[in-house]
């Protein structure tokens, strides 16, 4: 028997048995005199490998209701494992027979996946006390027409070895009867019995060390980032996660364990890894966002991507209850054709219905109920991390991340970023929308009603005949985020949430099909001073200036950067190594911010955040056109830079006319005078340098542009 296999029999298993010794004093029928029978009869059902097979997946869901009964109130604690326990009639049968246990075991899976996540030495103490409770209950204070059974079974009390071939030939027994007869028998058992067992999974739970699971053990030894330099980032990400999950509250991992094990023992590590992902908060969700971008290990990308959209669904009537709530009447009268299929949201739940009156199709929002609590319970605790007190960089990007998230609890903000988006993002002309406000419906900060986007998730287009058209979806969507959120008067505003679970594209609607920008919840405001910047700072990545890249940030965060030795570093590091201007904007900020402690604005972080999903839209696009094009000789490939730079060079070739002419034009351009010279002088040196290189000279291009 190996060790965890001794955890499991010494936690809630061999609770239970110790309870099973009572129902079987409460079966009248089990005697020394049958005891032979039974046996010779239980020996000769072996179990066939299918069968033994959906014995492992029955254990694991046994385990995962009795893990969420035990963080239920006691007051219907003991009802509740009365009726989970009749109703598993398999559970006496394993427990009659320690080798047949043994093989459900096996074939649950569970040895492997849990790893070391259970600490033994507590449980083994607390279930012996338990089991010698309960064997004095049963000698001692069973009366009435049980306490002769009690006297064949323990006649010296319950000091001596009891008969194990009686015990096993009860259980057995008890295993054939129907439901019914179990629940007769049950109901005699006390209920101080069942809060001791309930009592026994809380505490297994409680000791579960989470980060020991199989899974995240992989996931957190991997490498979240790339490049020659990146070993201190990982490693800080690594003490991030370890912390993390070693903190998680009891209710946490009561749901986290059950929903574990409620998989098939044949989950694929993907699919367990996923399990566990959708119980953290949408902090840690949003970071694995960004960070399933970079990596190479395909369960973990799988994993991740799973996270586009972050909450775990709740019920179809919990959903309906909080509608019928908000609406002030029932769904019925306002809505038909409410359909119970539901979508997850970065804070909520959607469901999609019709607008009984106008006939309208809608999508209805509501946020789960206690999400933005534990949201906001986890961010505060991240920050008392070890690891983050230790890492000020780590301590910035928690803080600031962290006040961008909890703006998308407000779902009245939301609908405010959605009628500002549709003077932004509506373009029919590009193929671009945004869902609109439904009029005359109540909308709360966890309720809202906008109208349905048709379509599908972009990476779900891969067939040829739709890749063109979602490339060129693609690369119009980048240019027009890139010219409004750079360039206009006054503040600006731009999606910051980029990720393909927050788009639906239809190929269909439109001259050249449209993508809906949706979730509109997180967004990022850029004030002229600030676009300014980040304009300086891009400009010195693209003509390969570290200077200026470092004059820009001093001018934007108002800190002393010449000296930062270690910013410097990573400035040099992205110019010696990078060559995408795009590429290079996002490191320096985001290791410069988390390594360097440079000062941020939290309206850089969301950009960039940004910049990192549409970078991987553009990256996702390439993947497809790679398979049916893997000569490069049908199509050719977004490039995130160039559609950048297509974007500002067309601005600037518009707005200098007017700034020449225009002194009111020149103060709130984004870019002034000296900008452009600069830019225009380094991007023609670029261009002609690009021209004449060799690798460039003789490249076959593909004959179809895809951008508009």
């Amino acid at each position: 028997m190996n060790a965890l296999y001794k955890r499991f029999r010494m936690t809630g298993i061999l609770s239970i048995f110790s309870l099973m010794l009572c129902v079987s004093l409460a079966w009248g029928e089990t005697t020394h005199q049958v005891t032979g029978q039974i046996a010779a009869s239980h020996l000769a059902a072996r179990r066939s490998p299918a069968a033994m097979m959906k014995d492992g997946h029955t254990l694991r869901v046994f385990l995962g209701e009795v893990l969420k009964i035990s963080g239920h109130s006691e007051a219907v604690q003991a009802n509740e494992m009365r009726a989970i326990i009749g109703g598993t009639p398999d559970l006496f049968r394993w427990l009659s027979d320690a080798g047949d246990l043994d093989r459900v075991l096996d074939e649950s899976g569970m040895r492997a996946a849990l790893g070391a996540g259970l600490e033994a030495n507590h449980l083994q103490k607390s279930i012996s006390q338990s089991l010698s409770k309960h064997l004095d209950s049963m000698v001692n204070g069973w009366a009435g027409p049980y306490a002769a059974q009690a006297r064949v079974l323990f006649p010296n009390g319950a000091a001596q070895p009891l008969n194990q071939s009686v015990i096993n030939a009860a259980l057995f027994t008890v295993s054939q009867l129907p439901v019914a007869d179990r629940a007769r028998l049950l109901v005699q058992v006390q209920d101080s019995e069942f809060l001791d067992l309930t009592q026994s999974f809380k505490n297994s739970a409680e000791n579960l060390q989470v980060d020991k699971i199989e899974v995240l053990k992989q996931m957190s030894s991997a490498n979240f980032v790339k490049g020659d330099d990146s070993q201190e980032a990982n490693a800080a990400i690594q003490e991030l996660l370890g912390d993390y999950f070693k903190s998680m509250p009891i209710e946490s991992k009561l749901a986290l364990l059950a929903d574990f094990l409620a998989l098939a023992p044949e989950a694929r590590p993907a699919e367990q890894l996923k399990t566990v992902l959708f119980h953290t908060d949408p902090f840690l969700q949003k970071l694995f966002q960004l960070l399933g971008r970079d990596m190479e290990n395909p369960v973990l990308e799988e994993a991740f991507a799973s996270l586009q959209n972050g909450m775990k669904p709740i019920s179809f009537e919990e959903f309906k209850s909080i509608v019928d709530a908000r609406l002030g009447e029932p769904t019925e009268n306002v809505f038909v054709d409410f359909q119970p299929k539901m979508y997850r949201a970065s804070t909520g739940i959607v469901a999609i219905a019709t607008v009984k009156k106008t006939g309208q199709r809608v999508a209805i929002k509501v946020q789960v109920p206690g999400a933005k609590r534990k949201f906001e319970e986890a961010a505060t605790r991240m920050l008392d991390f070890p690891s983050v007190r230790a890492n000020p960089g780590m301590r910035e990007m928690i803080r600031s991340t962290g006040l961008s998230i909890a703006e998308e609890f407000d779902y009245l903000k939301e609908i405010l970023n959605l009628q500002r988006a549709g003077e932004i993002y509506d373009r029919p002309d590009l193929g671009i929308s945004v869902p609109k406000v439904v009029e005359g419906l109540p909308q709360f900060s966890d309720f809202m009603v906008s109208t349905f986007a048709t379509g599908v998730k972009p990476t779900t287009l891969t067939a040829e005949k739709d890749l063109v058209k979602r490339a060129r979806l693609t690369g119009n969507l980048i240019k027009l985020w890139i010219d409004t959120a750079l360039f206009g008067v006054g503040r600006t505003m731009f999606h910051g949430d980029m990720h393909p679970g927050n788009q639906n594209m239809d190929l269909q609607l439109g001259p050249k099909g449209t993508d809906t920008l949706m979730d509109l919840g997180a967004v990022g405001w850029l004030e002229l001073e600030e676009r300014r910047g980040l304009v300086n700072v891009f400009n010195g990545c693209l003509i390969g200036n570290p200077g200026s890249v470092v004059s820009a940030l001093e001018r934007v965060t108002g800190q002393q950067l010449a000296s930062n030795s270690r910013l410097l570093k990573i400035i040099d590091e992205q110019f010696l190594f990078s060559k995408e201007p795009a590429e290079r904007l996002e490191t320096i900020l985001g290791r410069g911010m988390n390594e360097a402690g440079v000062q941020v604005p939290k309206s850089f972080v969301a950009f960039i955040r940004a910049v990192r999903f549409l970078v991987g839209d553009v990256e996702s696009v390439n993947a497809a056109l790679k398979k049916v094009d893997p000569t490069f000789s049908k199509y050719q490939r977004l490039d995130f830079g160039v559609l950048a730079k297509e974007a500002i060079v067309s601005r600037l070739s518009s707005d200098l006319p007017r700034q020449v002419v225009s002194s009111l034009m020149r103060q709130q351009s984004t870019v002034t005078l000296k900008m452009m010279t600069d830019f225009s002088l380094g991007y023609s040196k670029l261009v002609l340098k690009k021209w004449f290189s060799c690798d460039t000279l003789f490249k076959k291009h593909g004959p179809l542009k895809l951008t508009e």
